[in-house]
C-alpha cells in the first residue's frame, strides 16, 4: 500500500494523494512531488510553495 501525502500551500489545503496520484495531477514529475515532502524542503519554505506531509496509516494509529 502507497503512502498518502496531503498537499499544503502555506496553511491552505490543496490535495490529497500518493506521490504518483499528485505528480500525475499537477504535472509533475514523482521525484519532484517527493522533494516536497522531506524536512529540507520544510525548512526552506519562504514563499509558501507545495509542502506534503505524510499522513498516518490508520491501523497503525
Amino acid at each position: 500500500m502507497e503512502r498518502v501525502y496531503a498537499m499544503y500551500r502555506g496553511d491552505e489545503f490543496v490535495d490529497v494523494g500518493t506521490i504518483k496520484e499528485l505528480a500525475k495531477k499537477y504535472n509533475r514529475s514523482p521525484v519532484t512531488i517527493k522533494k516536497r515532502a522531506t524536512p529540507a524542503a520544510h525548512r526552506k519554505d519562504k514563499d509558501h510553495s507545495l509542502l506534503l506531509y505524510k499522513l498516518d496509516d490508520e491501523d497503525n494509529v
